[in-house]
């Protein structure tokens, strides 16, 4: 009997560490900007929360404007982390991003963009048939929005400056990001 009571007392505090690491992992995913499998099939960004100003000065432009295109593409990266044109063996990774056109209303804060339809991507969508998911809300035709963006590494797109805190939905005057809702008129004062 008493071995069986110590073995009880082992198990119980096993599962108990178990558990504590478990919930640390959980609690500190916050801290986590991207984390990769080694298969690279399961993808996620999460990023802190950053103040508006802060956003503000490390974006390169600032624009408001509607969505009029949204399509998916796979771009892929060697071993070094370089984007390459296309598949080949020399591929380490593949990516999927959604890439959204902005037909730009309004810009804010301008860096080298030229013209009125702006193309941002963010992660996530269907690589080989498997639906990859972000934090980064996804986009609709139509939906009006305020972009803050930073040239993206692949010299051919912009990204959100700091993934669901650097976009805005728009609608009835008022803008909505991950984690404040203000008015559209407050928001463009701000980032003026």
């Amino acid at each position: 009997m008493k071995q069986n009571n110590k073995l009880s007392i082992i198990t119980l505090a096993a599962i108990s560490i178990i558990a504590v690491g478990v919930f640390s992992i959980t609690t500190n995913m916050d801290n986590i900007e991207t984390q990769t499998n080694t298969s690279g099939m399961m993808v996620f960004n999460s990023y802190t929360t950053v103040d508006k100003n802060d956003m503000k000065k490390i974006s390169e432009t600032i624009l408001e404007g509607e969505i009029v295109d949204k399509y998916e593409i796979l771009q892929y990266r060697d071993a070094n982390g370089e984007y390459v044109k296309e598949k080949s063996k020399k591929i380490a990774q593949t990516e999927p991003y959604i890439v959204y056109e902005l037909l730009t209303t309004e810009v804010m804060k301008n860096g080298k963009i030229d013209t009125d339809i702006v193309k941002f991507k963010t992660f996530g969508g269907n690589m080989n048939g498997i639906q990859v998911f972000t934090e980064v809300p996804s986009f609709e035709i139509g939906d009006k929005v305020v972009v803050l963006l930073e040239p993206a590494l692949d010299g051919k797109h912009y990204e959100i400056t700091s993934g669901e805190f650097g976009i805005y939905k728009v609608t009835n005057g008022k803008a909505k990001n991950a984690n404040s809702e203000i008015s559209v008129k407050e928001l463009k004062d701000s980032l003026r």
